[in-house]
């Protein structure tokens, strides 16, 4: 962080939550807009493109559901 001057300790913290959070909505507005732009800019029919999508989403899902309960056992 750059070196600046804050009042107290909290309006440090506060500073640092406001930076973090604009970086994440930067990070999710990016993230959003390449997806859109693959999507239309894709060379497939979006009935495939949202069935691979759909595919891929439950192998995630799945991978994730596993790896919770090998954690709680």
């Amino acid at each position: 962080m750059s070196e600046r001057l804050y009042y107290s300790r909290d309006a440090e913290i506060r500073a640092q939550r406001q930076q973090l959070i604009m970086i994440l909505l930067a990070a999710a507005l990016s993230l959003s807009v390449g997806t859109i732009a693959t999507l239309l800019l894709s060379p497939r029919k979006g009935e495939d493109v949202r069935r691979m999508l759909g595919d891929h989403l439950s192998e995630v899902a799945e991978i994730v559901k596993e790896r919770v309960q090998d954690a709680r056992g």
